[in-house]
């Protein structure tokens, strides 16, 4: 009965198989080893395909690398988090110091399992429900340390990027027996985890084996990870130290003291106790080192600390010189959000900024000299932290040289025998004023430019347009766009060749204006989906039972010629908070029309909303290279439902139970079904991976005219049996002999 795993065929439906049955598809399994620059593997998908972010409905995205961080030297086991995952995927890692491996097939959709939210909370929007692939990371012995992008592609487009980092430290993995603590032994210590669910807390010890400050950082959105952590560190006795959210989305940076031999627990969570797969995170803790090297004192020279409401610094000009000023405290370590203004000596304004780009909170302004003379640049700024000792910021001043910034976007995606344009904007700096010719390197056979591209003289944008052949390949290549202007030796002007670049995102706490961009784009070739998804009667809506499962009529409307397999499955992100409503994987064999897509809702939805889930569609359709591609498009429609009430529900007898390590625990189960459900039932429990290890238990069946049962529980022995822990009963059975139905209730058991 686990819907989310299921992979089923129209016959198959239309049979009555139960949802929970895995097909496996054998003609996907290929698997394609790293290239030897640039990474890309191909990855085969035996579940099929996967979902989407942020993009449109058929491009596929990224979503994290768990865990996020992996040693220098080591190979490392790791989890590709994504959407709309194909099973003609391109990973690509954008390193030739870090190799690709080992690469696995897209795993299930990773739903949130209880708690949900109630109350107005219930119409919040849906985070996306990505799905992983398993893979191997190995950076080199010299791999530089620091952050790794990566991306993905396939027929249908190309994401955004991720990323994941290299570090010269030993990199744990959370493990840990549900929510109870884990030791981390000695500082310095990297660990790596996930916040998987709504209310979920990790927790983590230590003992001080020298007294003196602690830092704690935390990487989240720095990785990625679109959540807000709350951190709390308890002292000896159980006092609480420290008690920290993140609330400007920077990352934490906490210090605290620390008493040798002392026991120090720290506790993370999501600031609004959210919870989902992508929601990973890396802890380090460390001693404090105080001490100041020459280098380092010579290197804050500039350094000024902020102690009043402003600060002012002048500097010399030249007349019609153009000049970049900057205030930095971020980027630097430091904690102030600074705004910069120039005046001159009059008072009067040159130039102003808060925050030199959307990601960064360090100022920047540029300006053409008027005049020769000082100019004073005066400095605000407010503390994020609240950390006294790092309000200090950094005023540079740069005379700009003739030369030009070019500006264009991160990927370029068309489909094969089309035209694809992609825009060039040109930032001149120093006075530069002259024509420039734009070129392409990189690009792969069959694609190639219209005419000569340029962006004239007095103009600042441009245009370089691509041809695609029929006979491109449907991949994603790494380009670069090239600007170039000539020489003019009477004026002692040099031949300049600039590089065009962009925002490729990655981090959500960008801490420099340049951080998140790259010169490194991608070019995507995708193809047209020969097909249209259609929701029968799409502007009705269809009254469906709590706990059941409603099978929404689709039709494939094929392009002439077209009788390919399709794929159906949920798309990841879809308008409202989930609450557990799920579907399964459906094939579409080769010319069928009309096919039913089950979507299973769970008994706890609300009666006074409806609720929708939107349905994409995969298409096997042969590329230019004679290989199979998996081209998607959305369903026209969303699939409409209002619910009312359960046709099966789990009325417990009793709900509180006292057993030990080692025992057989006997769960009273007593079941009510309407009459419109006359069905068998069967009893199990719906259990973890970690608790169903330690405990074993036979399935009850309930015949229709049975109405109670006892489930019997063997425990194991043990020691992490203890506490209260919720066993989960689960009643399902079949509707019309098709169309699961679903109860479950917890059954708090006590062990001593």
């Amino acid at each position: 009965m686990k819907l989310l795993h299921s992979h089923l065929t129209v016959s198959q439906v239309s049979q009555g198989l139960a949802a929970g049955q895995n097909s496996m598809n054998h003609n996907m399994a290929r698997i394609m080893r790293k290239l030897p620059t640039m990474l890309f593997a191909l990855v085969v998908v035996t579940d099929l395909l996967g979902l989407q972010s942020t993009l449109s409905a058929q491009s596929p995205d990224v979503g994290y690398v768990y865990p996020p961080f992996v040693q220098q030297g080591t190979a490392t086991s790791v989890q590709f988090g994504g959407y709309d995952f194909t099973p003609d995927l391109q990973i690509m890692v954008h390193s030739a110091e870090v190799s690709l491996m080992e690469v696995g097939p897209v795993g299930p959709f990773l739903i949130p399992p209880r708690p949900y939210w109630e109350g107005p909370r219930i119409f919040a929007n849906a985070l996306p429900i990505p799905r992983e692939i398993a893979a191997v990371i190995s950076p080199d012995e010299n791999c530089a340390l620091g952050r790794v992008s990566w991306q993905v592609a396939n027929a249908n487009g190309v994401s955004k990027r991720g990323l994941f980092y290299v570090s010269d430290m030993v990199e744990r993995v959370e493990s840990r027996f549900r929510s109870l603590t884990m030791e981390l032994g000695e500082l310095p210590v990297a660990v790596s985890g996930q916040i998987t669910r709504l209310t979920e807390k990790d927790e983590y010890g230590f003992v001080a084996t020298k007294t003196g400050t602690v830092s704690l950082q935390v990487f989240a959105r720095r990785v990625g990870s679109d959540f807000y952590a709350a951190v709390q560190v308890y002292g000896p006795n159980d006092i609480k130290l420290v008690d920290e959210v993140d609330t400007e989305g920077r990352d934490l940076d906490i210090k605290f003291s620390a008493k040798k031999g002392a026991r120090y627990r720290v506790v993370i969570h999501d600031s609004d106790f959210r919870g989902a797969a992508q929601f990973v995170y890396r802890l380090l803790l460390e001693n404090v080192v105080t001490e100041t090297t020459k280098s380092e004192e010579k290197s804050n020279d500039r350094r000024r600390r902020l102690n009043g409401a402003f600060d002012r610094q002048t500097f010399t000009v030249r007349t019609g010189r153009e000049y970049q000023v900057r205030a930095v405290s971020l980027s630097l370590g430091g904690d102030l959000d600074v705004a910069l203004k120039v005046v001159d000596g009059e008072g009067k304004l040159v130039a102003e900024n808060d925050d030199a780009t959307a990601e960064s909170l360090d100022a920047e302004v540029r300006f053409v000299a008027k005049n020769d003379g000082e100019l004073v640049a005066v400095v605000t700024g407010s503390s994020l932290r609240g950390q006294s000792a790092d309000l200090f910021y950094e005023l540079q001043v740069d005379e700009l040289e003739r030369g030009f910034e070019l500006i264009t976007a991160a990927t370029a995606v068309a489909a094969v025998g089309e035209k694809m344009s992609l825009a060039v904007t040109l930032i001149p700096q120093g006075g530069f004023a002259q024509e420039v010719n734009l070129k392409v390197l990189g690009l792969p056979e069959g694609i190639s430019v219209e005419g000569e591209p340029v962006i004239a003289l007095g103009q600042k944008k441009g245009t370089v347009v691509l041809l695609l052949g029929d006979e491109a390949a449907v991949r994603a290549t790494v380009i670069q766009v090239v600007g170039t202007s000539s020489g003019d030796a009477e004026k002692n002007w040099p031949a300049l060749t600039v590089v065009a670049s962009a925002v490729s995102g990655g981090s959500l706490v960008s801490r420099s204006s340049d951080e998140n961009r790259n010169d490194d784009l991608v070019l995507g070739v995708t193809l047209k989906a020969p097909f249209k998804l259609h929701v029968v009667d799409k502007d009705r809506q269809r009254v469906v039972h709590r706990g059941t499962t409603y099978p929404a009529p689709l039709q494939v409307l094929r392009d002439d010629g077209y009788d390919g397999v399709v794929h159906l499955m949920m798309k990841s992100q879809q308008a409202r908070y989930r609450m557990g409503i799920q579907g399964p994987f459906v094939d579409v064999e080769a010319g069928v029309k009309d096919v039913f897509y089950p979507c299973f809702m769970p008994e706890w939805l609300a009666t006074d909303r409806t609720s929708r889930m939107v349905v994409l569609g995969f298409g096997e359709v042969i590329d230019p290279q004679g290989q199979v591609r998996y081209v998607g498009v959305a369903a026209d429609a969303r699939i409409t439902m209002i619910l009312e009430g359960a046709l099966l529900k789990v009325a417990p007898l009793q709900v509180e139970l006292e057993t030990a390590p080692g025992q057989v625990v006997e769960l009273p189960v007593k079941i009510v079904r309407s009459s419109k459900l006359q069905t068998a039932v069967t009893i199990d429990l719906e259990l973890d991976n970690e608790l169903a290890a330690l405990l074993e238990y036979k399935p009850l069946k309930l015949d229709v005219n049975q109405t109670e049962g006892l489930l019997k529980v063997r425990c194991s022995n043990s020691r992490l049996l203890r506490g209260i822990i919720p066993f989960t009963v689960r009643a399902t059975t079949l509707q019309f002999e098709k169309w699961p139905v679903k109860s479950v209730e917890d059954y708090d058991v006590f062990f001593p």
